[in-house]
């Protein structure tokens, strides 16, 4: 879908500080309900919802951190256009520096280590 000139994009994310084992789950595990928080304070420009709840204690890495995540992205109609998982290697970048979509940079900001959410943001 497209709001004025800015295409929408749903990003399918799982944070991982670590690269981890088998239990990565896939877009068959997500339930479709929970609730989806704008994480922008009302201008709708990143939503996530949260269907895997991360490691108990877990911290949310902090601004210019390495993290690891896998994740699979599809547009509103449902077209995925990318994926970590189908390249079996997950993708790691340094948070908030601009190095990937300014939707994500603030989306994995608010995840813990083995959470597992669902991103819906303007790219």
């Amino acid at each position: 879908s497209e709001v004025g000139s800015t295409r929408l994009y749903r990003l399918t994310a799982l944070a991982q500080l670590t690269t981890s084992g088998s239990d990565t789950p896939t877009r068959a595990d997500m339930p479709n309900d929970g609730e989806e928080v704008d994480l922008t304070g009302g201008s709708g420009g990143v939503y996530k919802k949260i269907f895997r709840a991360g490691t108990s204690g877990g911290e949310r890495p902090p601004h210019g951190a390495d993290v690891t995540v896998h994740y699979e992205g599809f547009l509103l109609a449902g077209h995925k256009f990318d994926s970590s998982r189908d390249r079996e290697e997950p993708f790691t970048f340094k948070l908030g520096v601009g190095q990937v979509i300014e939707g994500w940079d603030i989306a994995v900001a608010t995840m813990i280590p083995g959470e597992a959410a669902i991103f819906t943001c303007r790219a």
